[in-house]
């Protein structure tokens, strides 16, 4: 037995993921702390799920307990995509204000003075690598990819992609011996999207490379019978 880490990425088909598998499996031994210091104060059992927004490294807060770590990704443009347009339905979003008033293009044209930006920063490398939070400066951006490649090798037990949800999900079931609850509700559902232009799409790409090289890893190494 051991604590699972679910390093949920925004806009990775996480929420859907929680609701179908991680609340019902685990009941009253899933938790979801609203941040560090909670998760660090707090004894969890044997067998538990913590899941947040929380990036690769929740483990050196419990160096005495067993644990491991599982994830989704999603393709980068696509992803970007769609936390932009989720933004802009839900007015109680911490970013509503800024994204709001700009268009997805224009939101590259300026850095973010937010911690952390979901939309220009390589967001699910650095969930991966563990280096968020004003850490990423401290390494060269070949070493954040080697080490979120490195983690997804070594540390992480199940990862999945939001365009095989349902491969995904198998490969959990297989691996966990979960059950599937809920079939075909999705969560925290970006409602509309509008089509990106050529120039949009150019860049996202350019601010997040790391994350367009990890996404190909991912789908090479472990879907290669599906891409």
């Amino acid at each position: 037995m051991s604590i699972i880490h679910f390093t949920h990425i925004p806009k990775t088909a996480g929420s859907s993921f929680v609701k179908s598998y991680l609340e019902p499996e685990f009941g009253p031994n899933y938790f979801r702390p609203s941040g560090y210091r909670e998760f660090a104060r707090k004894s969890y059992p044997a067998s538990a799920c913590i899941h947040g927004h929380f990036p690769y490294g929740m483990h050196y807060f419990k160096p005495f307990q067993k644990q491991e770590y599982i994830t989704f990704f999603r393709d980068p443009v696509e992803r970007c995509r769609s936390h932009y347009y989720f933004v802009l339905q839900n007015k109680r979003h911490y970013d509503y204000d800024r994204l709001s008033q700009i268009s997805l293009n224009d939101a590259f044209l300026y850095k973010s003075k937010l911690p952390y930006s979901a939309l220009q920063s390589n967001l699910q490398t650095k969930f991966t690598a563990g280096v968020l939070y004003g850490f990423s400066g401290l390494y060269s951006e070949k070493k954040i990819l080697k080490k979120a490649k490195q983690h997804l090798i070594k540390k992480y037990t199940g990862i999945g992609i939001q365009e095989q949800f349902e491969e995904s999900c198998k490969r959990f079931e297989e691996t966990f011996g979960w059950k599937q609850v809920i079939t075909t509700e999705r969560f925290q559902k970006t409602n509309k999207k509008a089509p990106l232009d050529e120039n949009t799409i150019r860049m996202i790409e350019n601010h997040n490379q790391l994350d367009l090289e990890l996404y190909e890893f991912v789908k090479k190494n472990y879907f290669p019978k599906i891409y």
